[in-house]
């Protein structure tokens, strides 16, 4: 692809923009969480956090892989799920 330019060291957000709608449902994934539980409570109030997260993407890949898209108690995809618990496993990796 000629005459794009690639500005050096500055992130290309728009390659995200045909995932806008996986994002937008793993923002409503985390607020579903926060709604349920409290704004933010992944990260300070859930004991042993890594392994917690590890079960709930298994959990939701597995119901996945069964032919279950949905989840029953948030409404959305289960997909979206697994990718939030990644992020959240992500996050706890840094620390």
């Amino acid at each position: 692809m000629s005459g794009l330019k690639n500005p050096g060291g500055k992130r290309r957000w728009y390659l995200l923009n045909p995932l806008l709608r996986q994002v937008e449902d793993c923002v409503k994934v985390i607020e579903s969480g926060a709604d349920k539980y409290a704004p933010n409570n992944w990260q300070e109030n859930v004991k042993e956090r890594f392994e917690y997260y590890q079960s709930a993407i298994m959990r939701h890949l597995t119901a996945y892989f069964k032919g279950e898209k949905i989840d029953k108690d948030s409404k959305l995809p289960h997909l979206a799920h697994v990718v939030v618990n990644a992020w959240f496993m992500m996050w706890r990796d840094d620390e």
